[in-house]
Protein backbone atom coordinates (compact mmCIF):
# COMPACT_ATOMS: atom_id res chain seq x y z
CA UNK A 1 0.00 0.00 0.00
CA UNK A 2 3.11 2.23 0.55
CA UNK A 3 5.61 2.64 -2.08
CA UNK A 4 8.95 4.88 -2.55
CA UNK A 5 6.26 7.75 -3.72
CA UNK A 6 6.77 9.10 0.14
CA UNK A 7 10.41 10.05 -1.17
CA UNK A 8 9.73 13.66 -2.56
CA UNK A 9 6.53 13.41 0.33
CA UNK A 10 8.00 12.74 2.95
CA UNK A 11 4.86 11.60 3.91
CA UNK A 12 4.95 9.11 7.31
CA UNK A 13 6.23 10.22 10.38
CA UNK A 14 6.64 8.38 13.65
CA UNK A 15 6.46 9.92 17.01
CA UNK A 16 7.36 7.94 19.76
CA UNK A 17 6.83 8.74 23.62
CA UNK A 18 9.37 7.55 26.03
CA UNK A 19 8.69 8.05 29.99
CA UNK A 20 8.11 12.10 28.41
CA UNK A 21 10.67 11.48 25.86
CA UNK A 22 9.84 11.94 22.38
CA UNK A 23 11.60 11.27 19.15
CA UNK A 24 10.42 11.72 15.73
CA UNK A 25 11.69 9.57 12.46
CA UNK A 26 10.31 8.76 8.93
CA UNK A 27 7.96 5.41 9.24
CA UNK A 28 6.23 3.07 7.68
CA UNK A 29 3.33 2.16 10.44
CA UNK A 30 1.89 -1.09 10.43
CA UNK A 31 -1.15 0.88 12.76
CA UNK A 32 -2.76 2.88 10.14
CA UNK A 33 -3.20 1.93 6.45
CA UNK A 34 -3.92 4.55 4.06
CA UNK A 35 -5.07 4.29 0.14
CA UNK A 36 -4.26 5.75 -1.86
CA UNK A 37 -0.97 7.50 -1.10
CA UNK A 38 -1.83 10.75 -3.43
CA UNK A 39 -4.62 12.73 -4.27
CA UNK A 40 -5.56 14.48 -7.81
CA UNK A 41 -8.25 16.92 -7.99
CA UNK A 42 -9.83 18.76 -11.04
CA UNK A 43 -12.60 20.30 -12.32
CA UNK A 44 -13.38 16.91 -14.39
CA UNK A 45 -12.58 14.77 -11.07
CA UNK A 46 -13.67 17.25 -7.81
CA UNK A 47 -13.92 14.48 -5.27
CA UNK A 48 -11.48 11.95 -4.43
CA UNK A 49 -12.35 9.19 -1.51
CA UNK A 50 -8.88 8.14 0.96
CA UNK A 51 -9.51 4.71 2.47
CA UNK A 52 -8.22 4.50 6.08
CA UNK A 53 -7.90 1.30 7.98
CA UNK A 54 -6.91 0.37 11.73
CA UNK A 55 -4.70 -2.41 12.02
CA UNK A 56 -4.45 -2.64 15.49
CA UNK A 57 -6.34 -4.89 17.74
CA UNK A 58 -7.48 -1.24 20.07
CA UNK A 59 -9.88 1.34 18.72
CA UNK A 60 -8.27 4.68 17.59
CA UNK A 61 -9.60 8.20 17.12
CA UNK A 62 -8.26 9.93 14.16
CA UNK A 63 -8.14 13.98 13.11
CA UNK A 64 -7.71 14.88 9.70
CA UNK A 65 -6.78 18.16 8.23
CA UNK A 66 -5.89 19.64 5.01
CA UNK A 67 -2.43 21.89 4.82
CA UNK A 68 -0.85 24.25 2.22
CA UNK A 69 1.83 23.20 0.67
CA UNK A 70 4.62 25.29 -0.98
CA UNK A 71 7.92 24.68 -2.58
CA UNK A 72 10.84 26.24 -3.73
CA UNK A 73 14.39 25.45 -5.28
CA UNK A 74 12.75 21.88 -5.10
CA UNK A 75 12.40 21.83 -1.35
CA UNK A 76 9.56 22.42 0.57
CA UNK A 77 9.30 25.25 2.20
CA UNK A 78 6.18 25.84 4.24
CA UNK A 79 3.72 23.38 5.32
CA UNK A 80 0.91 25.42 7.23
CA UNK A 81 -2.96 24.72 8.30
CA UNK A 82 -5.21 25.47 5.43
CA UNK A 83 -8.04 27.98 5.74
CA UNK A 84 -9.33 28.57 1.98
CA UNK A 85 -12.87 28.09 0.98
CA UNK A 86 -12.15 26.31 -2.14
CA UNK A 87 -11.25 22.57 -0.62
CA UNK A 88 -13.31 20.53 1.88
CA UNK A 89 -12.56 17.28 3.50
CA UNK A 90 -15.11 15.13 5.45
CA UNK A 91 -14.68 13.88 8.51
CA UNK A 92 -12.46 16.02 10.48
CA UNK A 93 -12.59 13.53 13.53
CA UNK A 94 -12.86 9.71 13.30
CA UNK A 95 -13.47 6.79 15.98
CA UNK A 96 -12.31 3.19 14.19
CA UNK A 97 -12.72 0.02 15.84
CA UNK A 98 -10.20 -2.22 15.79
CA UNK A 99 -9.90 -3.82 11.83
CA UNK A 100 -12.26 -1.18 10.65
CA UNK A 101 -12.21 1.22 7.61
CA UNK A 102 -13.05 5.05 7.45
CA UNK A 103 -13.45 7.08 4.21
CA UNK A 104 -12.28 10.35 3.94
CA UNK A 105 -13.77 12.79 1.47
CA UNK A 106 -11.59 15.36 -0.54
CA UNK A 107 -13.51 17.57 -2.83
CA UNK A 108 -13.47 20.86 -4.60
CA UNK A 109 -15.88 23.96 -4.10
CA UNK A 110 -16.60 25.31 -7.16
CA UNK A 111 -13.68 25.99 -9.91
CA UNK A 112 -10.00 27.43 -8.88
CA UNK A 113 -9.28 29.11 -12.31
CA UNK A 114 -5.32 27.99 -11.72
CA UNK A 115 -2.58 28.77 -14.39
CA UNK A 116 -0.15 25.85 -12.71
CA UNK A 117 -0.99 23.08 -10.57
CA UNK A 118 -1.90 23.65 -6.84
CA UNK A 119 -0.13 21.50 -3.93
CA UNK A 120 -1.59 20.35 -0.41
CA UNK A 121 -1.45 17.82 1.45
CA UNK A 122 -4.01 15.98 3.52
CA UNK A 123 -2.51 14.54 6.94
CA UNK A 124 -4.15 12.15 8.98
CA UNK A 125 -3.28 11.98 12.87
CA UNK A 126 -4.21 9.40 15.82
CA UNK A 127 -5.01 10.91 18.57
CA UNK A 128 -2.54 9.94 21.32
CA UNK A 129 -4.32 8.29 23.87
CA UNK A 130 -3.18 7.68 27.99
CA UNK A 131 -0.04 4.89 27.41
CA UNK A 132 0.02 1.61 29.72
CA UNK A 133 2.74 2.14 32.74
CA UNK A 134 4.68 -1.50 31.24
CA UNK A 135 6.20 -2.81 34.93
CA UNK A 136 10.15 -3.82 33.72
CA UNK A 137 11.07 -5.61 37.20
CA UNK A 138 11.84 -4.13 40.57
CA UNK A 139 15.11 -2.77 40.29
CA UNK A 140 13.97 -0.23 37.28
CA UNK A 141 11.41 2.18 36.80
CA UNK A 142 8.07 1.26 34.71
CA UNK A 143 8.33 2.63 31.45
CA UNK A 144 5.29 4.42 29.65
CA UNK A 145 5.51 3.68 25.49
CA UNK A 146 3.21 4.42 23.00
CA UNK A 147 3.47 5.77 19.02
CA UNK A 148 1.39 8.65 17.81
CA UNK A 149 1.09 8.22 14.14
CA UNK A 150 0.98 11.10 11.79
CA UNK A 151 0.23 10.36 7.80
CA UNK A 152 0.14 12.58 5.42
CA UNK A 153 -0.40 12.24 1.51
CA UNK A 154 -0.40 15.09 -1.62
CA UNK A 155 -3.41 16.79 -2.60
CA UNK A 156 -2.93 17.77 -6.10
CA UNK A 157 -5.39 20.68 -7.76
CA UNK A 158 -4.67 20.46 -11.47
CA UNK A 159 -4.57 23.93 -13.44
CA UNK A 160 -7.55 23.90 -16.01
CA UNK A 161 -5.58 23.20 -18.93
CA UNK A 162 -2.58 20.75 -17.57
CA UNK A 163 0.33 20.24 -19.84
CA UNK A 164 2.88 18.24 -18.93
CA UNK A 165 6.32 18.54 -21.06
CA UNK A 166 9.54 17.57 -19.81
CA UNK A 167 12.96 18.66 -22.13
CA UNK A 168 15.54 15.44 -22.18
CA UNK A 169 19.32 16.87 -21.46
CA UNK A 170 21.86 13.78 -21.99
CA UNK A 171 24.93 13.56 -21.95
CA UNK A 172 26.82 9.73 -22.55
CA UNK A 173 30.10 9.55 -21.67
CA UNK A 174 31.96 6.31 -21.49
CA UNK A 175 29.99 3.91 -18.89
CA UNK A 176 27.32 6.19 -17.92
CA UNK A 177 24.79 8.46 -18.91
CA UNK A 178 23.80 11.54 -17.19
CA UNK A 179 20.12 12.15 -17.11
CA UNK A 180 18.89 15.61 -16.59
CA UNK A 181 14.88 15.58 -16.78
CA UNK A 182 13.09 19.38 -17.16
CA UNK A 183 9.42 20.29 -16.31
CA UNK A 184 8.60 22.60 -19.00
CA UNK A 185 5.17 21.76 -17.92
CA UNK A 186 2.58 23.06 -15.36
CA UNK A 187 1.86 20.23 -13.28
CA UNK A 188 4.28 17.18 -11.91
CA UNK A 189 5.06 14.70 -13.43
CA UNK A 190 5.63 10.92 -11.50
CA UNK A 191 8.43 8.99 -12.64
CA UNK A 192 9.07 5.88 -12.01
CA UNK A 193 12.44 4.22 -14.03
CA UNK A 194 14.38 4.84 -16.32
CA UNK A 195 14.90 2.33 -18.80
CA UNK A 196 18.44 1.73 -21.05
CA UNK A 197 17.13 -0.26 -23.80
CA UNK A 198 19.17 -1.02 -27.46
CA UNK A 199 17.47 0.01 -30.36
CA UNK A 200 16.54 -2.79 -32.02
CA UNK A 201 15.22 -4.58 -28.09
CA UNK A 202 12.42 -3.54 -26.32
CA UNK A 203 13.79 -5.28 -22.84
CA UNK A 204 15.95 -2.88 -21.21
CA UNK A 205 19.76 -4.28 -20.53
CA UNK A 206 19.62 -1.41 -17.15
CA UNK A 207 17.15 -0.13 -14.92
CA UNK A 208 17.60 2.88 -12.63
CA UNK A 209 14.36 3.19 -9.90
CA UNK A 210 13.16 6.55 -10.02
CA UNK A 211 10.17 7.05 -8.01
CA UNK A 212 10.00 11.16 -7.67
CA UNK A 213 8.09 13.50 -8.54
CA UNK A 214 9.26 16.48 -10.97
CA UNK A 215 7.05 19.59 -9.93
CA UNK A 216 6.40 22.43 -12.60
CA UNK A 217 9.61 24.24 -13.08
CA UNK A 218 11.94 21.63 -11.13
CA UNK A 219 14.18 19.56 -12.43
CA UNK A 220 15.36 15.17 -11.57
CA UNK A 221 19.03 14.10 -12.45
CA UNK A 222 20.28 10.45 -12.87
CA UNK A 223 22.98 8.17 -14.06
CA UNK A 224 22.53 5.56 -15.63
CA UNK A 225 25.38 2.38 -16.35
CA UNK A 226 25.90 0.74 -19.55
CA UNK A 227 26.83 -2.38 -18.87
CA UNK A 228 29.78 -3.95 -19.60
CA UNK A 229 30.27 -4.70 -23.41
CA UNK A 230 27.36 -2.63 -24.77
CA UNK A 231 29.12 0.96 -24.62
CA UNK A 232 29.60 0.95 -28.83
CA UNK A 233 26.00 -0.45 -28.78
CA UNK A 234 22.85 2.25 -30.31
CA UNK A 235 21.05 2.28 -27.53
CA UNK A 236 17.78 4.01 -26.42
CA UNK A 237 16.76 5.64 -22.73
CA UNK A 238 13.11 5.14 -22.06
CA UNK A 239 10.90 6.85 -19.58
CA UNK A 240 8.31 4.99 -17.68
CA UNK A 241 6.14 7.69 -15.93
CA UNK A 242 2.90 7.07 -13.77
CA UNK A 243 -0.70 6.21 -15.49
CA UNK A 244 -2.33 9.12 -13.50
CA UNK A 245 0.97 11.74 -15.09
CA UNK A 246 0.88 10.68 -18.42
CA UNK A 247 3.72 13.00 -20.78
CA UNK A 248 4.55 12.33 -24.58
CA UNK A 249 8.43 12.64 -25.42
CA UNK A 250 9.62 9.44 -23.36
CA UNK A 251 12.30 8.00 -25.29
CA UNK A 252 15.76 9.45 -26.12
CA UNK A 253 18.13 7.90 -28.61
CA UNK A 254 21.63 7.83 -27.83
Amino acid sequence: MFNRYGKFLGVFIGMVLVSGLSMTANAQDDTIGINPISVMLSSDNPVAVVRVTNRSNDPIILNSKLFNWERKAKQDVSITPYTGKELTMTPPVARLNSKAKQIIRVGLVGKMHLDKEALYRLYVTEVASQPKAANVGKDKRSVAVKMSIRLGIPVYVQPENPVRRLAWDVKRTGKTVKVKLSNLGNTHVKVLQLNLTKNDFKDPINTVDVAESIFAGESGEWTVNIPQGQDREKLKLRLIVDDSTPVSGKEFNL
